[in-house]
């Protein structure tokens, strides 16, 4: 077996079926495991093979008309495409035909023989679907494999032309950033614009409700949509990754169109400035005790931490120079509301804070316009016994300062 055929093969048998055969039914099959997300399956279908590998045991099997490839012709960029295939027998001897396949998430195998035997002369028929919203923007080539006892697979070449119907202003999917997502309200809009031959007319129906945003539809002029997103308060702490399905209407064979919205929710993201307390027993007067100042303020304004920086950046390293993905951050929106410039978002801040502090100690934890100061009190003969104790300071169970109080 040649080599080129031998690693194709190889391959195919390591990954995952993405499409398997399918007996005669009225369901296609599911979608492959994040199917929601365009953009994966888009980078997906663009690793797949595209040119039918050189055999030396090519099954005889040929299309009809001897044809050299199935050309589907121009297709609109989210166009489902059906399309049969039909293979004739040009052999003398019987074919076992084991499997129909494709190599692509593009290509959907719809309705294909159970394995069989095909007779000398006989035909066989396979129904397939070309996805083009899986693939770019440009002239295509994707494989359909059948594989076949004692042969090497017979390859069907898929041929087509995918054009530009939609585009999006500023993105198809929007990078929010990391922001705090908890009273700040924002909105992050996209617009579409369709061009269809023929002066066809497109309408963008209304998506399905969204748990985290609230999403309005309007269209300034035909072919003209704009989707706006604003956040549901509070948003849950963690990573947003909301892939919006549109449906669509009034251009046959058009399917939905999707857009995205992603971030990082971190909730008020604090950090206390001062990680060591010193207390000089020198210092402390009889009769008195010693106290100590820390303070808490938005992570972002801390010094640094000791520790080894991070050689990574966040989010997807594809996400850069990708005119698929357009950078909007929420913490600009944040900042320039004010939030953490005002004592009534402090006092909120303060009733989640804790401190394990050590027992006899007192604190006091008093919010400012733009901080939280905690004050811890000493009695005088607190480090008689030891000179050293340690402390966690925590928002909402979350540790946000580990502290080490050490006395000389």
């Amino acid at each position: 077996m040649p080599p080129a055929m031998s690693r194709l093969l190889t391959s195919l048998i390591a990954l995952p079926l993405l499409v398997a055969v399918v007996l005669a039914q009225d369901k296609p099959l599911a979608p492959p495991a994040g199917a929601q997300d365009l953009a994966e399956q888009q980078e997906q279908a663009a690793q797949e093979p595209t040119e039918e590998p050189d055999s030396t045991k090519k099954p005889p099997l040929q299309l009809l008309d001897n044809a050299a490839e199935v050309n589907l012709g121009t297709l609109m960029d989210r166009e489902r495409r059906q399309f049969t295939v039909k293979l004739r027998h040009a052999g003398d001897k019987p074919l076992a035909i084991s499997l129909v396949r494709s190599t692509c998430p593009c290509l959907e195998i719809v309705n294909a023989p159970q394995p069989f035997t095909l007779a000398p002369g006989a035909e066989m028929t396979i129904e397939a679907i070309l996805k083009a919203n899986t693939l770019p923007v440009k002239p295509f080539a994707r494989l359909i494999l059948v594989n076949v006892a004692d042969y090497d697979p017979y390859f069907i070449k898929v041929v087509g032309d995918i054009a530009k119907n939609v585009s999006f202003a500023p993105a198809p999917v929007i990078q929010l950033g990391s922001f705090v997502g908890l009273k700040t309200s924002w909105t992050r809009t996209i617009t579409l614009k369709f061009d269809f031959p023929e002066g066809k007319q497109i309408v963008l129906e209304q998506p399905a409700e969204n748990k985290l945003l609230t999403l309005a539809v309007s269209s300034p002029e035909p072919n003209t949509f704009v989707v706006a997103a604003t956040p549901k308060l509070p948003l849950p702490a963690g990573k947003l990754d909301e892939v919006i399905t549109l449906p669509t209407r009034g251009v046959d064979g058009y399917g939905s169109v999707q857009i995205a919205f992603r971030g990082t929710v971190t909730g008020w993201d604090l950090a206390v400035v001062e990680r060591i307390i010193t207390i000089d027993t020198a210092q402390i007067e009889p009769g008195k005790g010693a106290a100590a100042e820390l303070t808490i303020v938005p992570r972002s304004e801390a010094p640094p931490a000791r520790r080894l920086a991070r050689r990574f950046k966040g989010g997807h390293s594809h996400a850069q120079n990708d005119d698929r993905v357009a950078e909007k951050h929420v913490e600009n929106d944040e900042q320039a509301a004010g939030e953490l410039k005002r004592k009534e978002t402090w006092q909120d801040i303060a009733k989640a804070i804790t401190v394990n502090i050590p027992e006899g100690s007192t604190m006091d934890i008093v919010p400012e316009d733009t901080c939280i100061k905690l004050r811890l009190s000493f009695p005088e003969q607190f480090f008689a016994q030891r000179n050293r104790y340690s402390a966690s300071v925590m928002h909402n169970k979350k540790i946000i300062g580990r502290l080490n109080i050490v006395a000389k």
